[in-house]
C-alpha cells in the first residue's frame, strides 16, 4: 500500500488553503498523484463536482493509467477510482478547442470565409477544478493553447498549473496578463 510523501501532503494542504496554486515540483516527484488525490478528496467532500485535466497528447494515456493506479494508495477504494474515472475528464491541449468557420456575404456579392477558435462543447462549461499539466505549453501570448487555457481558467473555481520544467523569461502572457491567472 502506497502512502503520499510529505511534500505531496503539503501540496494538497496548500491547494486546499489557497484554492488555486502552481504545482512546480521536479520531474518524478509525484505531481500527478497530488492532482488525483486532491481531486478524490474534493470530489468526495463535494467541494468540486468535476475536474478537467489538460495535458500534451502524449500524456493523456498516462493520466488515465494513473487514475487506475490510485487504488494502490492508502485509503483509496474501488468506488473512489470509479468516481475519478467518471468525474475527471482528461484531454489534450489540442482537443480543447475547434475551429469554427462561417461565411460573410458582402453587399457587392463577394463571400468571405471567416474562422475563429472556440472551446469544444465537452469542455465549454464551468469546472470545479482545472489542472494544466506541462503548463509551460501555455506560455506564449499568441498561441491558441495559451488563449484557450486563459478562457478555461475563468471557467474554473480552482486552477492548478503543473510542470517540472522551469519557465524562462517573463511570467506575463497575452498583453501583460499574469501567468498566475492560469
Amino acid at each position: 500500500m502506497k502512502t503520499l510523501m510529505d511534500h505531496q501532503e503539503y501540496a494538497i494542504n496548500m491547494m486546499d488553503l489557497l484554492g488555486s496554486l502552481g504545482i512546480f515540483y521536479e520531474p518524478g516527484t509525484g505531481k500527478t498523484a497530488i492532482a488525483l488525490e486532491w481531486s478524490r478528496r474534493a470530489l468526495k467532500a463535494g467541494t468540486v463536482d468535476s475536474v478537467l485535466v489538460a495535458c500534451p497528447a502524449s500524456l493523456v494515456g498516462g493520466w488515465k493509467l494513473s487514475i487506475d493506479r490510485m487504488i494502490e494508495f492508502e485509503g483509496v477504494t474501488p468506488e473512489d477510482v470509479q468516481m475519478l474515472k467518471e468525474k475527471v475528464f482528461v484531454t489534450s491541449y489540442q482537443k480543447l478547442y475547434r475551429k469554427e468557420k462561417w461565411q460573410v456575404k458582402h453587399r457587392n456579392g463577394d463571400v468571405e470565409t471567416k474562422s475563429r477558435n472556440v472551446l469544444r462543447d465537452e469542455v465549454d462549461r464551468r469546472w470545479g477544478a482545472v489542472f494544466l499539466d506541462e503548463s509551460q505549453c501555455a506560455s506564449s501570448h499568441s498561441a491558441v493553447t495559451t488563449k484557450t487555457c486563459l478562457v478555461l481558467a475563468q471557467l474554473a473555481e480552482h486552477r492548478f498549473p503543473m510542470t517540472g520544467t522551469p519557465v524562462h523569461g517573463s511570467t506575463r502572457v497575452r498583453g501583460g496578463r499574469d501567468f498566475a491567472k492560469l
